[in-house]
């Protein structure tokens, strides 16, 4: 189930990281648009390693939080 649900985050992911990088080419360092599209194209790099790390999960791991425990994906997927 971790794969689908992975592999339909990863679909429309493809588009942003596309869409912002062809943007980001024909743009300028000064323009006030170039931060936040760099902010958006970090964004979605850091959901693709989530991602990746979700499809590499071979144990259950827990952790504390607030008041009982999720999944541990960096244990978890080591």
């Amino acid at each position: 189930m971790a794969g689908a649900v992975c592999h339909e985050i990863n679909q429309p992911l493809q588009i942003a990281a596309g869409m912002s990088e062809i943007l980001l080419l024909d743009m300028s360092a000064e323009d006030p648009d170039y931060a936040p599209l760099q902010n958006i194209q970090a964004q979605v790099h850091r959901i693709g390693s989530l991602t990746r790390k979700i499809m590499q999960i071979t144990r259950y791991q827990s952790k504390s939080y607030l008041k009982g425990h999720i999944v541990d994906i960096d244990q978890a997927s080591s």
